[in-house]
């Protein structure tokens, strides 16, 4: 447990490579410990090497087959390998094991409003909500769909209401100046995006995974 909590201590300051040798020994000390495999499948992942991150969510999930948290966290990695209809299954089985799973729910309005599941994405995003009113990142995933649907008075909203409960979200703030640039406030939209990238390197790569090209 010392080392298992230690490798948490070391993944919540990003120092991903100390975590994965704690999470290593709790794996070579307790060899059929779920939990372990699904938190250095989270270090890797931190790493953005997912198929290393999905290797180990395989193995969270044979050793637990109900561990919804696994099925959520391996659907995530594959969202960013853009294996899209993969993700989708994985929070589908989340939430079949727990079906008032928000997050699940928030994560599978993204990737269906990825794949342009419009009317799919927003029941998702909007039961995630029911689940847990006024989060900040469903918000923002919320968002995006309506981004997508070029709604743009309905995202400014839903930004609007994320960055309130956590002013520093990156994604709201470039969400948000997607939706001023596309609506003729350049100079809202340059000092948000300007905001977002300082605060997350390299994000105007996120938004165009989700079809979002740079505004």
């Amino acid at each position: 447990m010392a080392f298992y909590n230690r490798g948490i201590a070391y993944f919540n300051k990003r120092e991903y490579d100390h975590a994965i040798q704690d999470f290593d020994e709790v794996i070579r000390l307790v060899p059929n410990l779920a939990e372990a495999f699904n938190e250095r499948a989270g270090a890797y992942f931190g790493k953005r090497e997912y198929d290393r991150a999905i290797q180990d969510y395989d193995q969270a999930i044979r050793l637990d087959p109900n561990y919804a948290l696994a099925f959520n966290n391996r659907g995530y990695a594959y969202l960013y390998k853009r294996e899209y209809d993969r993700a989708i299954q994985d929070f589908d089985q989340a939430i079949k094991l727990i079906p008032n799973y928000a997050d699940a729910f928030n994560n599978r309005c993204v990737v269906r409003a990825i794949v342009n599941r419009f009317q799919k994405a927003m029941a998702d995003c909007n039961e995630s909500l029911r689940l847990r009113p006024g989060d900040g990142n469903t918000l923002g995933s919320r968002g995006i769909v309506h981004l997508k649907l070029k709604e743009l008075d309905s995202a400014l909203a839903d930004y609007e209401a994320a960055l309130k409960a956590d002013s520093k979200n990156a994604f709201s703030l470039y969400g948000r100046g997607t939706a001023k640039r596309w609506k003729g406030d350049a100079t809202g939209a340059d000092a948000d995006i300007a905001a977002a990238e300082q605060i997350r390197p390299g994000i105007a790569a996120d938004f165009e995974r989700y079809g979002l090209s740079r505004p």
